[in-house]
């Protein structure tokens, strides 16, 4: 049995919101909730200030195995997630084993155990990502994926889409897009503007997101179908999607939180671990994002996370790959930086509730329940250094920050994970 002591609860859905409670399960199970539970040979955990929620879940994670575990292993993406405090994440794979078939989703479902980290497959858009073809879309449904997605190869073929987005209303499935031009962003290395044009680089416009989503956003009216578009990045993006929910249409999206922290200013030092895709833009776009979160344009907030080795990224800025990690840093971050634009309730909503809602995975604390939780605080401050990571690849902007609240563990398969 396990007791965890004067927890601050974190869960709209839940009786208990907002209230600070002792907690007992057994044997997995939620079993009391109350003011005071006395401890009969329990486990007990109690950190200073410690607040709960249900486990927190990430969308689109990048899996480097099979064929990149040089880039990330079963073994280090549980590692991420532990210190990140995330207990499910759904990853559509790399872009040498995409999720095509079932063995795909086999391979997953074997090779991690679920103990620590659920692992949740996203299924590929395209057949190889190549954009050419569909995927076996159906069978992958059926076999479990939760939504589909060909990553950063946005789709660029109007019709290959359309065909896409009509098969999955047939069986309720749900597109992701990330939306790039890839004619317009070729060749570019950060946001197109001020700042490109005094360091030298060329520039993404905004232009490469806004034609994408206004084409898609056009499809989903003609079609009456549901489309999800991850890492919008553009002021003008946000108000499209604003727009387009306010119309009626089945549309969500989400932000990168390294969108939510940085700026194109902030790559005067030519760091490459802040060259990701789509490019971090202006303050004016940034200020439209939080805005977008505050309002509900925005759905939720995603980790980005895509670990580049140092053969690719600890190069000169132009030659550098896209990507940065962002699970073990995501609530840190926000945390720290975002000067309470977002209340506590609304940042976790952002992390973890408003995926789950999203994508058919609510969990909840209440007796009776699957017990399953991430504990953090919101007060310690700590330095986070290279040897704090977990994930294989260190490619982050913020080592050597000093953050604000901290991941205390997670609590899955009746076991506590402390960091």
């Amino acid at each position: 049995m396990w007791l965890f002591k004067k927890a601050n609860i974190i869960d709209p859905k839940s009786k208990f919101h907002l209230s600070t409670k002792d907690i007992l399960v057994e044997n997995g199970i939620i079993t009391k909730i109350e003011d005071h539970i006395p401890n009969k040979n329990c486990k007990e955990i109690v950190f200073e200030n410690m607040y709960v929620s249900t486990g927190w879940l990430d969308i689109g994670v990048y899996l480097g195995e099979p064929g990149n575990e040089h880039r990330e292993t079963v073994l280090t993406l549980n590692e991420a997630c532990k210190k990140g405090g995330f207990t499910s994440v759904a990853t559509s794979g790399n872009e040498m084993y995409p999720i095509t078939s079932k063995t795909d989703i086999s391979f997953l479902s074997n090779t991690f155990d679920g103990k620590a980290v659920d692992i949740i497959p996203i299924g590929a858009i395209s057949s190889e990502l190549k954009g050419k073809e569909l995927s076996e879309m159906y069978d992958l449904k059926s076999n479990g994926v939760i939504a589909f997605s060909d990553n950063n190869h946005t789709i660029q073929d109007t019709g290959l889409l359309m065909r896409a987005l009509e098969y999955c209303k047939i069986f309720d499935g749900l597109v992701i897009q990330q939306p790039t031009d890839q004619q317009i962003a070729k060749g570019g290395m950060m946001h197109e503007g001020f700042m490109s044009t005094n360091l030298g680089l060329k520039g993404i416009p905004s232009l490469a997101e806004i034609i994408i989503i206004e084409r898609d956003l056009e499809l989903v009216k003609y079609l009456d179908t549901k489309i999800h578009f991850s890492s919008i990045s553009s002021k003008e993006g946000v108000e499209l999607i604003r727009k387009a929910k306010k119309d009626g249409l089945q549309v969500s999206c989400s932000v990168n939180f390294h969108h939510l922290i940085f700026t194109d200013e902030d790559l005067n030092s030519f760091d490459s671990n802040l060259k990701i895709i789509p490019p971090i833009r202006s303050k004016n776009d940034q200020l439209a994002l939080w805005k977008g979160l505050k309002d509900g344009t925005i759905d939720y907030i995603e980790s980005g996370h895509l670990p580049c080795d140092t053969e690719i990224k600890e190069v000169e800025f132009p030659y550098a790959a896209f990507g940065a990690i962002g699970l073990e840093t995501l609530f840190p971050a926000l945390n720290t930086f975002s000067n309470n634009k977002l209340s506590l309730t609304e940042v976790i909503n952002k992390i973890n509730y408003n995926k789950r809602a999203l994508f058919g995975l609510e969990n909840s604390i209440a007796e009776g329940d699957v017990a399953d939780f991430t504990f953090f605080n919101t007060d310690e401050e700590w330095n986070f250094e290279l040897q704090n990571i977990g994930s294989k690849c260190k490619n982050t902007p913020f080592i050597g920050m000093k953050f604000k609240g901290k991941v205390l563990g997670t609590f899955k398969s009746n076991t506590f994970f402390e960091n």
